[in-house]
């Protein structure tokens, strides 16, 4: 049976919300949260949640203002895996974050800064905190047959780069 718990639509919205919730507590701490879904059911094996964005508008967006002491800051996602991914690599399964570019001619995982001098961090850190971790941190797979390489680094004009803080 197809059923819908709760449905929210509406045509003709221009500007504003179809659904909005918020918090104005100023006691919501660590444990708390402002919008919570659960599946509850370990047998069942469809998702959780499904964003469709049909317009060229982003399909998520998430916007951190954290705290402006580095101790202070959260990331704005965060993923925390507690069971095994599927260990395939394709189109479907791999990971705890699986990106599927294939309908997609641009970058599928990009990062982007303009911060300047103040960067207090490389901009991506791949880190493993067990010393018995017996696998790369970094696999690159490329299933080419041309003359495209499975890295390319653009060359630094200028003085070396500082030794990368501890980020």
């Amino acid at each position: 049976t197809t059923q819908n718990g709760i449905v929210f639509e509406s045509g003709d919205v221009t500007t504003g919300k179809v659904l909005y919730v918020q918090s104005t507590s100023p006691n919501l701490n660590g444990t708390g949260v402002v919008f919570h879904v659960k599946q509850n059911q370990s047998t069942v094996g469809g998702n959780l949640a499904l964003f469709e964005q049909g317009g060229t508008g982003k399909g998520l967006q998430v916007t951190n203002h954290g705290g402006v002491d580095p101790a202070e800051g959260n990331p704005a996602i965060m993923i925390t895996q507690s069971g095994n991914s599927e260990s395939a690599i394709n189109a479907s399964d791999g990971g705890a974050l699986h990106i599927v570019n294939t309908d997609n001619t641009f970058g599928g995982l990009t990062l982007y800064s303009n911060q300047g001098a103040a960067q207090d961090a490389p901009l991506a850190t791949i880190r493993n905190g067990n010393a018995a971790f017996d696998q790369a941190l970094l696999h690159l797979d490329a299933a080419v047959t041309g003359n495209a390489p499975p890295l390319y680094l653009t060359p630094i004009n200028g003085p070396s780069p500082e030794t990368p803080a501890a980020g």
